[in-house]
């Protein structure tokens, strides 16, 4: 069984957009430099913009979240982003962090995700990222001949505006893919609608029929010994 993943959120790399602002006026004693970068501290992952502070925050340590369906456990991303606590919060570091969440949700079965980042200051260390999971518009079916698309589609439980789990598709394809006379492979495709995917399922399949023939010599003296079956 084969998932093919067409990704249709990639990442943005909008690293000109963070503002590092001036270190002249705010206390440095306890943070180093190299420089013009502050050094990252804590990270603050939103679901949309309106949940972003332009200004920037000064009191975050550690990651905090708003509005954002995070899947898994949260101490799995705190252990995989605090290896960069401490380092210079310059586009290297704000794209490996960035690669690290987009990480997180594919290790945790999501892995249609955007991550993005906004205008913002910085200055204090605090990256704030924007998370944009694609929600499932509809599943299609394409190629199949002797199995009825309804039967199919059926054999999916993901549903309509609910963020797709790569986990549930896996299961529900192991089970279709189960009959001999079929294979199903899962594409994912763009929606209709903004942010939206698709999923279209492709199948091919043969005609559901078995001919089975045989002979033996376990008949008797009535109708003789032996025996032709299918």
């Amino acid at each position: 069984m084969r998932l093919l993943t067409l990704l249709l959120f990639l990442p943005l790399f909008l690293f000109a957009d963070v503002k590092v602002s001036s270190f002249a006026h705010q206390d440095t004693r306890n943070q180093p430099k190299v420089g013009s970068a502050p050094y990252f501290k804590g990270l603050i992952l939103v679901g949309n913009k309106g949940d972003l502070s332009p200004g920037g925050y000064e009191e975050v340590h550690g990651i905090m979240t708003y509005h954002v369906d995070l899947p898994g456990n949260i101490v799995n991303l705190k252990r995989s982003v605090r290896t960069y606590y401490n380092h210079p919060l310059n586009g290297e570091t704000i794209a490996a962090i960035k690669n690290r969440v987009i990480e997180y949700y594919g290790n945790a079965g999501r892995p249609v995700v955007a991550i993005s980042v906004p205008e913002q200051d910085v200055t204090d260390g605090v990256l704030q990222l924007i998370v944009t999971e694609g929600k499932l518009g509809k599943v299609t079916c394409t190629g199949n001949k002797w199995f009825s698309e309804k039967r199919l589609l059926e054999g999916i439980q993901l549903e309509p505006g609910q963020s797709i789990s790569a986990n549930l598709l896996d299961q529900n394809l192991y089970w279709l893919n189960r009959n001999p006379y079929r294979q199903i492979d899962a594409v994912y495709t763009p929606g209709s609608l903004d942010g939206t995917t698709d999923i279209e399922l492709i199948c091919k399949d043969r005609l559901p029929l078995r001919v089975y023939g045989g002979i033996d010599n376990t008949g008797n003296d009535v109708t003789g010994n032996n025996r032709l079956f299918t």
